[in-house]
C-alpha cells in the first residue's frame, strides 16, 4: 500500500502547481497573449483533471473505499480533461508553427477559430465516452492499490483513452513545434548574419572613431553626435553646437543638449549613426544658406530627419529619436524572440509529459501484468500542473506582469 504522507504531499504538490498555474497563465494572458482560449481549455482542464483525482482525498485516495460510480466519474473526467489538454497543445502548435510558415498570418497567430473545436472537444468527448462504455460494459474497474480509480482488466482499454489518443494527438503537435524551431532557429541565424554584414560594409568605409572635445579651433576634423533638439540648433565658428534660446517663452521650449564624446576606440559607433561622407556631402549640395552659413557666423538650422550639419569639412549629425526607437525595437524583439522559445519549449515538453503518462501503461502490456501503484502518469500529472510555470515564470513579460500585482 501507498503511504498516506506520499499521497498527502502528491496532494499538496498538485494543488499548489494548479493554483500557480492559473496566476502565470492569467499574467501570460495580460501581458503577451489576450486569447481567452488558453485560459478556458488548458486552464479549465487542468483545473477539472486535478480536481478530479484530488476527489479522491474525501476517501484517503484508496480504491478500495471509494463508490464505484465516484470510480467511473473519475476514470471519464480525467480521461476526458488529459485529451482536452491534448487538443488544446495540438491547436496551440499549429497555432504558432503558422507565424513561420506563414509570416502574414502572424498578427493572428493566437487567434480561435472554429476548426480547433474538433480536436479540443469533439474527440476528447467521442474517446472517453467510448473508452467509459467499454470499461463499464467489460468490468474492466479493478480496485488496486493507486491514487486513484483506474481500468485494471483488460489493459488494452486505457489506450482509448489518455493512454493512447492522447499521444497520437500530440505526435502532429511535437513534429510541428521541431519544424518551427528549426525554422526559427535558421531565421535567427540568417538575420544575426545579415546584421554583421551590413555593420561591417557600413563598418569600413566610416571615419575616425576617435572623437573628442573641442579646445579651440582645431584642423582636424571631427564627428559630433548629438541629442535631439525640441527647438533649433546652432553652430559656432569652431564647431560647437549651442542650443538656441527660443524666440518667446510661449512658441517653443528647448532642453540642454548633451555631447557624447567617445572614449578612443572604447566602443565603434553604430553603422546607423555614422555617415558616408561623400553621401552626406551630397545631401547638402543644394542647402540654402540659411542651412548653412560658413565663414564661422552663427547659424540657425530646422531640423529635419535625420540632422545634418557641416562645419569645416566636418558632417555634424544628430541622434534623433530614431536611435532609442531602434533600442528599444531591438529589446522588444528579443524579449519576443525568447517568449516564442518558450512557447515552443512549453509544446516539446507537453510531448514529454504525454510519453511519460503512455510509458507505464506500455510498460504493463508488453510485460503483462499490472501497472505499478505509483508510475509516470503520476509524475506526468504533477508536470502538467505545473506546466505554465515552469516555463513561463522566467518570461520577462509575464514576470512583470505578476510584480505589479504584488
Amino acid at each position: 500500500m501507498l503511504p498516506f504522507s506520499l499521497k498527502v504531499v502528491w496532494f499538496v504538490l498538485c494543488f499548489i502547481g494548479t493554483a500557480a498555474s492559473w496566476i502565470v497563465l492569467y499574467a501570460f494572458w495580460k501581458a503577451v497573449a489576450r486569447c481567452w482560449w488558453i485560459l478556458v481549455f488548458y486552464g479549465g482542464a487542468v483545473t477539472v483533471l486535478v480536481g478530479a483525482m484530488l476527489l479522491g482525498m474525501i476517501w484517503k485516495m484508496d480504491p478500495f473505499l471509494m463508490p464505484r460510480e465516484f470510480c467511473i466519474a473519475q476514470i471519464f473526467l480525467i480521461s476526458f480533461s488529459a485529451l482536452v489538454i491534448t487538443g488544446f497543445c495540438s491547436c496551440f502548435s499549429f497555432a504558432t508553427t503558422t507565424t513561420f510558415l506563414l509570416p502574414s498570418q502572424a498578427d493572428t497567430v493566437l487567434r480561435w477559430r472554429n476548426a480547433y473545436l474538433i480536436p479540443v472537444l469533439v474527440v476528447p468527448a467521442l474517446a472517453a465516452t467510448t473508452e467509459a462504455i467499454v470499461f463499464v460494459k467489460l468490468d474492466a474497474i479493478q480496485v488496486t492499490d493507486n491514487l486513484h480509480c483506474e481500468i485494471g482488466d483488460p489493459l488494452w482499454i486505457r489506450w482509448l483513452g489518455y493512454s493512447g489518443v492522447s499521444f497520437l494527438l500530440s505526435l502532429p503537435a511535437f513534429i510541428l513545434a521541431i519544424l518551427a524551431g528549426v525554422r526559427m532557429n535558421k531565421n535567427h541565424k540568417a538575420h544575426r548574419r545579415l546584421s554583421r554584414e551590413l555593420y561591417d560594409s557600413n563598418f569600413n568605409y566610416s571615419p575616425s572613431l576617435e572623437l573628442f572635445t573641442d579646445r579651440g579651433d582645431s584642423p582636424v576634423s571631427r564627428i559630433i553626435m548629438l541629442d535631439e533638439y525640441p527647438g533649433e540648433a546652432r553652430l559656432s565658428p569652431s564647431g560647437r553646437v549651442i542650443p538656441d534660446e527660443p524666440p518667446s517663452p510661449g512658441l517653443s521650449s528647448t532642453s540642454t543638449a548633451s555631447l557624447f564624446i567617445a572614449d578612443p576606440v572604447s566602443y565603434p559607433a553604430h553603422p546607423e549613426d555614422v555617415g558616408n561622407p561623400a553621401e552626406d556631402a551630397g545631401r547638402y549640395k543644394n542647402k540654402t544658406p540659411s542651412s548653412v552659413v560658413p565663414n564661422g557666423s552663427y547659424s540657425t538650422m530646422s531640423e529635419p530627419e535625420p540632422h545634418y550639419a557641416k562645419t569645416s569639412g566636418t558632417i555634424v549629425r544628430t541622434h534623433s529619436k530614431k536611435s532609442s526607437q531602434s533600442a528599444q525595437t531591438k529589446k522588444f524583439r528579443r524579449g519576443l524572440f525568447s517568449d516564442i522559445w518558450r512557447l515552443l519549449l512549453f509544446q516539446i515538453g507537453f510531448f514529454i509529459i504525454e510519453v511519460l503518462v503512455m510509458l507505464s501503461t506500455l510498460i504493463s502490456t508488453i510485460n503483462r501484468r499490472p501497472p505499478p501503484a505509483f508510475g509516470t502518469e503520476h509524475v506526468a500529472l504533477l508536470l502538467t500542473a505545473w506546466g505554465p510555470s515552469m516555463v513561463f515564470i522566467h518570461s520577462p513579460s509575464v514576470w512583470r506582469q505578476i510584480r505589479s500585482w504584488l
